[in-house]
């Protein structure tokens, strides 16, 4: 059960400064943190909503509130100043936003439904608690990819330390008394052999290799590989299943309706098939068909969620119905997150104890066969 914060809002700009400048020296420091592909973080966008929020709330225009997110970040001025003048100039928020092409598609939609309905605070509010969420669901996505990095790097690293190091020390040994190399010792030493003396070509052909991945991905083609991909693979079809509650749960509490909620959605989609697979359903719908009818022929849309959307249809009450899937698949989620954990943990470890100990043998093994000789 949720718990409503009643907020204490300023009464003038005044004792906004005052409340805001201790905000910016805990949690809101460095509002925009833009990635590289020019899009503001998950993170940056739910303080971003929360201060909108809490300052709409006190009766501040937003003319004026833009000013003030502005001098809580240098670093980012120009983008919020940017906002600010498009505003100045007589456009819209959700205009002002678009324009800007910083903002996601979603949150734009999201905004302008706001404005249409005099519901910008509440919006503003729910898009906060909705990036938070974001955040918090790529932040359990790191932490459980963060222990597998960096075992293989390490493992990559004693490897490459020891066929280029270790090893070729024994060569030298060897070749002086004339003893012959150990057949594993002599199949490294090889490829440490080839590797240094042609590591530029290496290189070059692993940087070429990565731009034609990275160009290939860019393409339609690349890009619908990877939608394909996405859907086939259990974790990352939860990640879609768990966005599209997410998003329609925030949607449907906000009193958008289904038929508008949909195309907002559906909007920012990256994903080829789920794009358009739902593109299908919002003309279903539009048609007179109902909302669980029209999701139940997606097949990557979890059996549950269509089950439960049927009941929610007939008894009028859809919004707490996905609110409540909303809060299950993410705790599924979070969940199997943890168990692909502790499930990569022991494979990890046998791989990892396999590579050294052939690295091991490798080393031991000139030792034992050159007391073989004296």
């Amino acid at each position: 059960m949720r718990v409503t914060k009643v907020p204490v809002f300023p009464k003038n700009t005044d004792e906004v400064s005052k409340i805001v400048s201790p905000l910016r020296q805990k949690t809101y420091a460095n509002l925009f943190s833009t990635s590289p592909y020019g899009k503001i973080r998950n993170k940056d966008l739910s303080v971003f909503c929360r201060k909108v929020a809490f300052l709409l709330g006190g009766g501040i225009q937003l003319k004026e509130i833009m000013p003030i997110l502005a001098n809580q970040s240098p670093k980012h001025m120009n983008t919020i100043m940017a906002l600010h003048k498009k505003i100045l100039s007589g456009d819209s928020y959700s205009h002002a936003l678009h324009e800007v092409k910083a903002f996601p598609a979603f949150m734009v939609r999201s905004v302008e439904i706001g404005e249409r309905s005099s519901k910008l605070y509440e919006i503003s509010d729910k898009l906060a608690d909705f990036y938070e969420a974001k955040n918090n669901q790529e932040k359990e996505l790191f932490s459980a990819l963060m222990y597998p990095a960096v075992i293989i790097i390490m493992m990559i690293m004693v490897t490459i330390l020891s066929i280029t190091t270790v090893l070729p020390g024994y060569a030298d040994i060897f070749e002086s008394s004339g003893v012959p190399l150990p057949f594993l010792t002599n199949l490294l030493l090889n490829i440490s052999g080839f590797a240094v003396s042609n590591w530029i070509l290496i290189l070059i052909f692993h940087l070429l290799l990565f731009t034609a991945a990275v160009i290939f991905l860019h393409t339609p083609s690349g890009k619908k590989l990877i939608s394909l991909l996405s859907i086939k693979a259990s974790l990352s079809k939860q990640s879609i299943n768990l966005n599209f509650v997410q998003s329609m749960s925030f949607l449907l509490s906000s009193g958008i309706s289904i038929t508008d909620a949909l195309p907002i959605y559906t909007k920012g989609i990256t994903n080829f098939f789920v794009n358009k697979q739902l593109s299908e359903v919002i003309i279903e719908i539009k048609s007179g068909s109902s909302f669980w009818k029209a999701i139940r022929k997606i097949p990557f849309i979890d059996p549950m969620f269509i089950e439960l959307s049927k009941i929610g249809e007939e008894t009028g009450s859809l919004p707490q119905i996905t609110e409540k899937c909303r809060i299950y698949f993410e705790t599924q989620y979070s969940r199997n997150l943890k168990n692909i954990n502790k499930l990569l943990e022991p494979i990890i470890t046998i791989f990892m104890g396999l590579l050294l100990a052939i690295i091991m043998l490798a080393v031991v093994l000139p030792a034992f066969t050159l007391a073989g000789y004296i």
